[in-house]
């Protein structure tokens, strides 16, 4: 089990923070998604052997957030 923690560039509204949750739990391999609002941040905990960390990746990319960085 591996956290990884991105930093979004902005979040516009509460609708787009359970968006990018409810994608990434949708996710085989993630065990917990959480957004932190004021700190623009996701946090991920996630099997590494079911999921990648690039695919996380590319998941908040389609899902409106191409520009982020990785913290953890």
């Amino acid at each position: 089990m591996k956290t990884v923690v991105f930093q979004l560039e902005r979040l516009g509204c509460p609708s787009c923070i359970h968006e990018i949750e409810e994608t990434l739990m949708e996710q085989e391999g993630v065990r917990f998604a959480k957004v932190l609002f004021h700190s623009n941040r996701v946090r991920v905990n996630y099997d590494d052997a079911v999921i990648s960390k690039e695919l996380l990746v590319d998941l908040l990319t389609t899902a409106g957030h191409p520009s982020l960085s990785l913290v953890l």
